[in-house]
């Protein structure tokens, strides 16, 4: 008998990936998810995918990271009831409210009057926002 190795999965995959697995020799073990499980399955893969974009070395490696990434953001979409026609509708409504990122804009700091009302906001969030000592 051939000894056998196994090795934790433990993630999400896509729908032909058992298939490619046993097909090139490899026993694979898989379930399919209940919706609860599948929404947070698909945040942990998005988080994956968004490591991966950003450790891409070359163009072509960027392009099919952000093609995995996209994967993820629609199967969310999908299975929060959205369209993906829902998702680029609110997408173009946020860049029209707000802008894309053509322009290319890095804000280094910001500097907010004591009575201002989102300094509550920036207060609240130091790990997003650290203020800085003034002096």
């Amino acid at each position: 008998m051939m000894k056998t190795n196994h090795f934790k999965f433990d993630k999400l995959i896509r729908d032909r990936s058992p298939q490619f697995l046993q097909d090139s020799g490899i026993n694979v073990f898989h379930r399919v998810m209940g919706q609860d499980e599948f929404i947070r399955q698909l945040k942990q893969k998005l988080l994956e995918e968004v490591q991966e974009v950003h450790t891409a070395l070359s163009p072509e490696e960027m392009l099919e990271e952000l093609a995995d990434l996209l994967e993820v953001i629609y199967a969310l979409t999908t299975c929060q009831g959205f369209s993906l026609a829902d998702l680029e509708a609110q997408r173009l409504q946020k860049k029209e409210a707000r802008g894309g990122f053509e322009g290319r804009l890095y804000i280094a700091a910001v500097e907010i009057p004591e009575n201002h009302p989102y300094l509550s906001y920036y207060r609240a969030n130091p790990e997003k926002y650290p203020e800085l000592n003034q002096g």
